[in-house]
């Protein structure tokens, strides 16, 4: 059997650390003979002889044909495979960014300036809209599975399947209190639901159903059925009903009634869900950057814009990546890095301005209207 261990060659790669281990795989830290650092994901030993490991390599040949697919900024690239080797095995960019879970249940995420949470939720948007144009679901959209704050990536394609085959699978797999509570087969709509409670969390820290200490959220299939049980009683944590010392300070002065009307449609039936993703993710940018926000529309941090994909649904380098319309402030340089974009800045500051105007427009209406009486 191969030997899978610190220092232990594969190809042309070095074994340095392990990593991680998942329900299929682990993966290692490695070295190529240039110097690069690598991700190696390997199935995991135990596995090899069991009476599952037919269905744990199809996992890990799906998670390979996914990447090779999917060329991506906030994808991890893959370089190489074997997947006839006696320990299966591909080989990947290395992230070296901690997943959101971890930050936020530690409440570091939700001090990130509120621009830079909103570009990690346009970002991961970009790119699990790619996949759904490539007819990939992704099937385990959650905070475990977004690595990195200032370059966020969508991680772990291992039980994502074909939009073809979704009737052709388990609908019980997954993580429960991501997975939507309508209990149909896999589809893009139920990622975009299990995407709207990744993207609550990432704005106040927490998760829109449960409290992280809910002992229901251990019980499986059980979380989804309450989960399903609070939405339609109207149960859930609505932005309007957070309290002031847990709502995020560049959140007390949004539009919460709005993000109200916003998360209650992507948390609801599947009938009535954003589709596009892109479109949830500027309507609630557009809640939250009002005139009267100033803590956030004061925020002075660098944010770069949203790739965006080419018609094919295939996205190109960064040299040829248009920075979005809007009130983002940065662009991507040729060389793939951050920039400030004054065009955009001044847009900003005109943006403010009619604002303040039309605020002056109202008040002296209604002045001139309460002396004429």
């Amino acid at each position: 059997m191969m030997k899978i261990e610190s220092g232990a060659k594969i190809d042309n790669y070095e074994l340095l650390e392990h990593v991680g281990v998942g329900s299929s795989g682990e993966i290692w830290k490695a070295m190529g003979a240039g110097g690069q650092i690598v991700a190696i994901k390997f199935m995991r030993e135990n596995l090899i002889s069991s009476r599952s490991a037919t269905k744990h390599r199809e996992r890990l040949e799906r998670e390979v044909n996914a990447l090779k697919t999917l060329n991506h900024p906030n994808i991890p690239a893959i370089y190489e495979w074997d997947l006839e080797s006696e320990r299966p095995y591909f080989v990947m960019e290395f992230i070296d960014s901690p997943s959101l879970d971890k930050l936020i249940l530690r409440g570091e995420l939700v001090k990130q300036n509120i621009r830079k949470r909103l570009t990690i939720i346009k970002n991961v948007a970009s790119a699990l809209s790619l996949a759904h144009k490539n007819d990939i679901i992704h099937r385990d959209i959650k905070p475990g599975n977004i690595n990195g704050v200032d370059k966020p990536y969508l991680m772990d394609f291992s039980i994502s399947l074909a939009a073809e085959n979704r009737d052709m699978t388990n609908f019980n797999i997954g993580t429960s209190i991501y997975m939507p509570p309508d209990f149909e087969a896999p589809d893009a709509i139920g990622d975009a639901w299990s995407f709207a409670v990744v993207a609550y969390e990432i704005l106040f820290g927490r998760h829109p159903i449960f409290d992280y200490d809910d002992p229901i959220i251990k019980k499986g299939m059980y979380a989804r059925f309450a989960a399903k049980k609070r939405l339609d009683d109207g149960e859930w944590v609505k932005p309007t009903t957070i309290e002031d010392p847990q709502m995020p300070d560049d959140l007390k002065l949004a539009d919460l009634e709005q993000l109200d009307a916003i998360f209650t449609k992507a948390l609801g039936a599947r009938d009535v869900r954003y589709t596009d993703l892109t479109q949830f993710a500027e309507d609630i940018e557009n809640a939250i950057f009002i005139s009267q926000n100033t803590v956030a529309t004061a925020a002075d941090v660098e944010v770069a814009p949203m790739p965006d994909s080419a018609e094919d649904g295939a996205v190109g380098t960064l040299e040829a990546q248009a920075a979005p319309t809007g009130i983002t402030t940065a662009a991507y340089s040729p060389t793939g890095q951050v920039v400030s974009n004054p065009a955009s800045m001044l847009v900003l500051a005109f943006g403010v301005a009619m604002a303040i105007a039309v605020t002056l427009s109202i008040v002296l209406l209604a002045i001139a209207e309460f002396t004429n009486r």
